[in-house]
Formats: structure tokens, C-alpha cells, sequence
């Protein structure tokens, strides 16, 4: 390109169909969106047509905004904000994706499908992932399936996406042989799945350019046409550890765990449900409580959905935050509940830094629930006018012994009674199973 003249270098082949694959598009698909007709695609990456200057600045726009591929369709915007108007405060890194162990991958990619079904509405039973990666498991870690509602999302191509967990390197080579057992026929449930219409992905947690992946795609599809299984092209997708990196940042809270596991997340005002649950005022395992099942469903009742808000009050010491907790925990009837939960305690944290992430969260629009513990009335009803605020899918639950911060009979206020001397008695037969009878009265 001469100085000064303007004018944009010409795009590759390659990068026409790396645009192409990072939205999940097939050939015809993209040639019918972007003008051209359903051949034109093929003519751009068999480079055989270039692309018009206007085409050419759509795919770049594409590339930068892939959020606009919805307004281009025409269609209502997904339920997770693709281009979020600003940064989460919660960001990871490739690097972060990069330190996490092999035992954490299971669980990254399970708090990676329960957001992404909670915020898209889809069914939390279609998600399986296993345990153990190490295990035969027939050329799948995980998978994720759905009938009705949405046909894809951002992040998961289809309706049903099988994936395969990697630690570290992937060799082009290797990526081609996960897909063959030792006799060199398809496994098992990598042949049914695709068979069956679904998509591959392989998730590494190493970085690499677009032309590596691209040749981690190549081989994969070569092994399986060498096995006789032919499967189109955009049904082969490899995440690397920035493409990973991407889909977690969508979901502050999986954001946050990891930087949780991979040590940088331990400071700053809100953390994860795990971490919630880890901290020493928990160290005393659950005492059944009669007061929970009605208290969960109120609470899910209020906080499921953007824009809820809940203020659980009632007196100091009957366990508002353990109830708090469990409620919104995986054992909760929506489980993926708790892999949304950022939870702080104003009492330990800058009220300043609170707000601040609360909306920064709300204008990054990003889907979470952030709870505010021992939260004073006016505290509450600042971060409120920034949870409610437009295009905001926070939803708030604070707790504190004042209810004021909700008027009263407000749909909001859950108040929260004194548990029954049962459950006092059971808590201290266990925090203190030898003291004297005088001392267990008191």
C-alpha cells in the first residue's frame, strides 16, 4: 500500500475464511448475508473472485463487531451480550486459560456451558461433562444438546456440540489421531455425534495464530475422510487458549474463578460461589434447615432473571448469608445458578470499589448475580438504580439486619426468620460436640 493513498491491502483467502469460521457461518450462509449469493463465499476463499471494497469492509467490521452479525440477519439480539458497550471488570487472559491444570478443564468447561444455557434459556439437562478426562471416554469430554429455542450461540455452533479437552500443546498431527482409536477407525461417540449432524470442538488451552488452528482443523477433517466419516467443514471447530479466554469473559463469574484457580483473583471486592463457600465462617458442614426450600424458591424467584433484586434481612446471627449461600448454590433447583454468583462483604471491601464493579458490570451488560453481604439500606438502593439501569442483566440480592432498603411488602424484601432450636442444637453438637450441658443451654 503506497502512503498516503488510503487505500486497504487486499484480504487473503485465509483470512476471508478464518472471518467466516469464527462466526460459524457455512459458505452459502455467508454469501446469502453478506450479498453476493450463496456461491459467492466459495468464489472468495477458492480465490477465484475477490471481494467487492464493501464486502471486504463488512468482513472487517465482522471481525472486530462480531455482534453485528445479529442486526445483519435481521433477528432479536442473542440473550448475552456479543459487544458488550463496556469492559467487564472480570477479564482473563490466554495466559490465565494457559495455567489452568488438566483436572481444572472439566470444571471450566461445566461453568462454561451452565452460563452459556442460563443466559440463552436453554435446558441445564442437555449438559454432561465428565469428571475424569483421563478415563476412556470414547473421543469426548463433553457435550451440550438442546431442542427448540435459539440453533446456535455465540460460542456453541449448534444445537448439539460434542467437545474434547486438551492440556497444553497439540501437535497438528495429534489433533488428527484424537479422533481415531488404535485400529485407526473414528471413536465411537466422535462417528454417532457427527453422524447425527453435531459439531466438534477441541478445546486447547495453548495459544496459537490462525493459521495454526486452521491446520489443527485440516488434519482433523483429513483423519476422519481417511476413516471414511465426511463432515463439513464448519463442523470441526479448535479453541485455542485466547478463543477460550473470549468465551469466558462473557461470564464474569467463570472469569473470576479462573483467576481464582490460577491465583490472581484472590484480591478485590467480589468472588466467586466457591470461594463464598470456602470462607471460615463455612468450615461448619450444612445443618438441614426448614427454612430453606421456601427461602431458595423466593430467592430464585426474584434473582433468576436480569434485572432482580432481592434484600434478605432479618436479625444478626440466624444465618441470612449461610441461608443466602446454599440457596444459590448447585444443589438449588437451577443449578447453573451459582456459577453466576459474585459475591462481597461490604464490611471487608471499599463501599467505592463495590459500586464501581457493580457498574462496570452493569454497562459491559454482562449476566451475573452479585450479592452484597451486611450491606447497608442506602448502599443497597444505589447499587440497585445501577442494576435496573437500560440494557443492565445484573441481578442484585444484598443482606444486612436492616430492611430499609426496600419498602415495606416490597416484592424485593425476603425476611428471614430465626431458625428452630433443632437446628441450633444440631450446629452445636457439631462445632462443639463436648461441652458441658450448663454451656450448650446457654
Amino acid at each position: 500500500m503506497k502512503k498516503g493513498t488510503g487505500k486497504k491491502p487486499e484480504m487473503t483467502v485465509e483470512e476471508i475464511v478464518a472471518i467466516r469460521e469464527s462466526l460459524n457461518l457455512t459458505q452459502a450462509q455467508a454469501g446469502e448475508l453478506l450479498g453476493g449469493g450463496p456461491s459467492a463465499y466459495a468464489k472468495y476463499e477458492a480465490g477465484s473472485v475477490k471481494p467487492s471494497a464493501a464486502a471486504a469492509n463488512l468482513l472487517r467490521l465482522l471481525r472486530t463487531y462480531p455482534g453485528m452479525l445479529d442486526t445483519i440477519r435481521g433477528t432479536k439480539p442473542p440473550a448475552v451480550s456479543v459487544q458488550a458497550s463496556a469492559p467487564s471488570p472480570f477479564e482473563v487472559k490466554s495466559e490465565d486459560i494457559g495455567s489452568l491444570t488438566r483436572d481444572d478443564l472439566p470444571e471450566l468447561l461445566r461453568r462454561l456451558l451452565a452460563a452459556e444455557a442460563e443466559a440463552y434459556t436453554l435446558p441445564a439437562d442437555g449438559i454432561h461433562v465428565a469428571d475424569n478426562t483421563d478415563a476412556p471416554d470414547g473421543g469426548e469430554d463433553g457435550r451440550i444438546t438442546w431442542e427448540g429455542g435459539p440453533e446456535r450461540t455465540r460460542f456453541l455452533p449448534s444445537r448439539r456440540c460434542q467437545f474434547q479437552l486438551k492440556s497444553g500443546r497439540v501437535q497438528p498431527k495429534q489433533a488428527g489421531r484424537e479422533m481415531l482409536n488404535k485400529d485407526g477407525v473414528v471413536k465411537d461417540m466422535i462417528q454417532e455425534f457427527l453422524e447425527d449432524g453435531g459439531h466438534y470442538l477441541m478445546l486447547c488451552t495453548h495459544p496459537y495464530t490462525q493459521k495454526a488452528i486452521m491446520e489443527r482443523k485440516k488434519r482433523i477433517r483429513d483423519a476422519l475422510g481417511g476413516a471414511d466419516l465426511k463432515v463439513a467443514r464448519d463442523h470441526i471447530q479448535f479453541l485455542d487458549a485466547s478463543q477460550i479466554a473470549s468465551w469466558t469473559n462473557c461470564h464474569p463469574a467463570v472469569a473470576q474463578w479462573v483467576k481464582e484457580k490460577t491465583g490472581w483473583g484472590v484480591l478485590g471486592p467480589f468472588h466467586s460461589w466457591p470461594h463464598w463457600a470456602g470462607r471460615a465462617e463455612h468450615a461448619v458442614p450444612w445443618v438441614e434447615d426448614e427454612r430453606l426450600p421456601a427461602f431458595r424458591t423466593r430467592l430464585l424467584e426474584q434473582v433468576a432473571r436480569p434485572c432482580g433484586i432481592a434484600r434478605v434481612a432479618g436479625p444478626s446471627g440466624i444465618g441470612k448469608s449461610r441461608l443466602t449461600l446454599q440457596a444459590l448454590g448447585p444443589a438449588a433447583k437451577d443449578w447453573s445458578i451459582s456459577g453466576l454468583v459474585l459475591y462481597a462483604d461490604e464490611a471487608e471491601a471499599s463501599p467505592n470499589t463495590i459500586n464501581e464493579t457493580v457498574q462496570r458490570l452493569a454497562d459491559s451488560q454482562a449476566r451475573a448475580v452479585a450479592v452484597v453481604n451486611r450491606c447497608a439500606p442506602e448502599r443497597h438502593r444505589m447499587l440497585e438504580n445501577m442494576v435496573l439501569r437500560e440494557g443492565s442483566r445484573l441481578s442484585l440480592v444484598t443482606i444486612d439486619i436492616d430492611k430499609s432498603g426496600t419498602p415495606p411488602g416490597a416484592t424485593g424484601l425476603i425476611e428471614v426468620r430465626s431458625p428452630e432450636p433443632a437446628v441450633i442444637k444440631a450446629i452445636i453438637d457439631r462445632t462443639s460436640p463436648g461441652l458441658p450441658p450448663e454451656d450448650r443451654r446457654r
